[in-house]
């Protein structure tokens, strides 16, 4: 009896890689495990290192298996559920995000175009403002004593924007390019920019009179122009002297953003009513090539491409006598 030797003549944990083999816990394992979990709320920042670290602990508990000496490692389930997590966040995530891109972009999009319009609204308003605060006239710019545009209209309703303080740093005897006006085009009041333009803190706007031959702010027609209101500002039936009346008159468009100019320059959109819808629809910042439009009424429309080239042509012209439909 005293010969038989012990069963475990090896002291140390039992294993089954090997009998009397200490086990160890793979650290690349428990990382997998911990990155993998950490992957459903950071997706691919943590989906890849759990995909690694899997690999790499697989791959190490395999080959202390195959040793016969050193501690033998464990951890076989953890290496896996990491990999699994996060190769499933490497493969969801991205689908996930294509699916949900389209909405983001849908739902910023929509939120521009109400602040673009927005923007034009209060650009309408300062109109109306500075035309009910000089006996309802209008200048199509700021000009020298023999009549020379020397600054835009932008410039002269700044104190009906709450710009009055950016507006008393003008020389309004010089030009908008001047050494002095030209240091203040870099501070343009944001209601002159649309949201959805690309960057354009150079200074420029895509928010143009509309200044084509008959239009509003024609430069053919005298500096000042009535811009009657009728029973009130924005008031319903109200028209402009002479003209189709104020719902049917387009006072400011947004133009392609490779046509901004400098806000304060006296350059406008002055092409030829009947080439508009061609000049105005070969680019939008807006998705769906939509331009907002302000009209004379206070109101503002968006216009889409499809519009009738005849009907955006009638739309520019104050007193043209056109046909003009009322649900356009």
């Amino acid at each position: 009896m005293n010969n038989i030797p012990p069963p475990f003549p090896n002291q140390g944990a039992f294993s089954p890689g090997g009998l009397g083999r200490p086990t160890k816990v793979s650290a690349a394992a428990v990382a997998s495990l911990v990155f993998g979990l950490l992957s459903c709320p950071l997706s691919l920042l943590a989906g890849i290192p759990a995909i690694t670290f899997g690999a790499i602990g697989l791959r190490g508990i395999t080959r202390s298996k195959q040793s016969g000496s050193g501690p033998l490692l464990t951890g076989n389930g953890m290496a896996l559920t990491g990999l699994i997590m996060g190769g499933m966040s490497c493969v969801v995530a991205p689908v996930l995000v294509g699916l949900l891109l389209p909405a983001v972009q849908s739902a910023r999009e929509a939120a521009n175009r109400a602040a673009c319009s927005n923007h034009l609204k209060q650009v309408g308003l300062g109109m109306h403002m500075f035309a009910s605060a000089h006996r309802d006239q209008f200048p199509k710019s700021i000009v020298d004593k023999n009549g020379r545009p020397l600054l835009s209209w932008r410039v002269a309703i700044l104190p009906y924007l709450e710009e009055a303080a950016l507006y008393e740093e003008f020389h309004l005897d010089e030009p908008w390019d001047s050494p002095h006006n030209r240091g203040l085009i870099s501070r343009m009041p944001s209601v002159y920019r649309c949201p959805s333009a690309a960057d354009d803190t150079d200074g420029t706007t895509t928010y143009l009179g509309a200044a084509c031959p008959g239009a509003y702010l024609d430069p053919k027609t005298p500096s000042e122009r009535p811009l009657a209101l009728g029973g009130g500002a924005f008031a319903a039936g109200a028209s402009l002297v002479s003209g189709d009346g104020t719902s049917k008159t387009i006072l400011v468009v947004e133009v392609a953003p490779e046509d901004a100019v400098p806000w304060t320059a006296p350059q406008e959109f002055d092409v030829v009513p009947g080439d508009a819808a061609a000049v105005l629809f070969k680019n939008s910042s807006h998705a769906g090539r939509l331009h907002m439009t302000a009209f004379a009424d206070g109101s503002v429309r968006s216009l889409g491409s499809d519009i009738d080239p005849a009907l955006l042509a009638a739309l520019l012209t104050f007193a043209g006598g056109e046909s003009v439909p009322t649900d356009f």
